[in-house]
């Protein structure tokens, strides 16, 4: 297990600007998505497609253009209050995915009226208030842009910015609690 105080891929401020890529995610009737197999071809060519783009990272869809995630994040949009994240089939059932959802449904995160999991659209990013990814090098980092449009006013929406310092607690809560157990 690994615990990092300072995620290192968050931008301070800026956000996280996004491409859909062209490169699918890999089907679980061909490789399962819970299992860390190694086998990251498709992540690569989507990470190269978001650098050939001039931007932070890309967007994978699945097989039915539906959006699945990122080469090493999970993606979450909030749209009035109702916080949503691709369901479990076609991604990876990320820890910090996991805290972040706990936090939402049971911290003191101010405006979440629903979370949930379901299916999303390049339309729903697009459309949305917020839009924030997770990741264990990445943390919990807000997304300023998706394919060239603002996301809400391109800022930390009021949700994620609640959200971050929320995780970061919890983080610090648990290098604590390993430290100590080094003593």
């Amino acid at each position: 297990m690994t615990m990092q105080s300072q995620p290192p891929n968050r931008k301070a401020g800026d956000g996280l600007r996004l491409i859909v890529a062209s490169t699918r995610r890999t089907s679980p009737d061909a490789l399962d998505p819970r299992a860390k197999l190694n086998n990251y071809g498709n992540h690569i060519v989507a990470k190269l497609e978001a650098i050939g783009a001039g931007v932070d990272d890309a967007i994978m869809l699945d097989r039915d253009a539906k959006v699945a995630e990122l080469p090493g994040c999970n993606i979450f949009v909030v749209s009035r209050g109702i916080v949503t994240t691709p369901p479990a089939g076609n991604i990876l059932m990320g820890i910090t995915r996991a805290t972040a959802i706990n936090l939402l449904r049971c911290g003191d995160i101010r405006g979440v009226l629903e979370v949930r999991q379901a299916h999303l659209t390049p339309l729903d990013l697009y459309a949305a208030d917020e839009v924030f990814v997770t990741g264990t090098g990445t943390g919990i980092a807000f997304v300023s842009e998706i394919d060239g449009r603002r996301i809400g006013d391109g800022k930390a929406g009021p949700i994620v910015a609640q959200l971050i310092p929320a995780y970061d607690l919890v983080v610090d809560r648990c290098d604590n609690y390993f430290a100590g157990a080094d003593a």
